[in-house]
């Protein structure tokens, strides 16, 4: 259902931020 399915799209979306914020940090070490 919609709910379900936003939800995988937010955590999804939330990983790759997350990924992306944590490669931008280590690359300004």
């Amino acid at each position: 259902d919609m709910y379900s399915k936003s939800t995988a799209a937010m955590s999804t979306y939330a990983g790759i931020l997350t990924d992306q914020v944590l490669s931008m940090l280590k690359g300004e070490e």
